[in-house]
């Protein structure tokens, strides 16, 4: 167990008691990660009109533009106390990276898998808001 949870145990209060930091930060999430995956979409368009030859022509400033916001996403729910969620998230912040590191890599089909790992977050947060029992499992296979 780590030590926010012992923290809130220790208090009194299980995690899911107080759900005022998550609260704060799920629109702002929600919009960081719609325009990561904006940028990805805008990548994957201009690599395919650029085409193969080029390439390694494409900034990948746009990329490191979707990661910053990724990683930004995984220190909100750090601070939210979603250890589950953030994990989730650094899983899809490696991906993006890798776009970064080689822009060839960069599929639909790994958009894709991003884009559901963080659609299935924000519906874990939304339930989790709604004052749903919903274990953090059930973002396991996004992960």
């Amino acid at each position: 167990m780590d030590s926010l949870h012992q923290d809130a145990n220790s208090a009194g209060h299980s995690p899911s008691d107080d759900l005022s930091a998550l609260a704060w930060v799920h629109e702002e999430l929600r919009k960081s990660l719609d325009s990561a995956h904006k940028a990805l979409h805008r990548c994957l368009k201009d690599l395919s009109s650029a085409g193969l030859s080029d390439m390694d022509a494409m900034d990948p400033a746009i990329l490191r533009t979707a990661r910053q916001q990724i990683h930004q996403g995984v220190g909100a729910l750090e601070m939210a106390a979603v250890p589950a969620g953030a994990t989730l998230l650094r899983a899809s912040e490696a991906v993006v990276q890798k776009f970064v590191n080689r822009p060839q890599s960069i599929t639909e089909d790994a958009v894709r898998d991003v884009e559901k790992a963080s659609f299935a977050l924000m519906d874990y947060i939304s339930r989790r808001l709604a004052g749903k029992e919903v274990s953090a499992m059930a973002l396991f296979p996004q992960y």
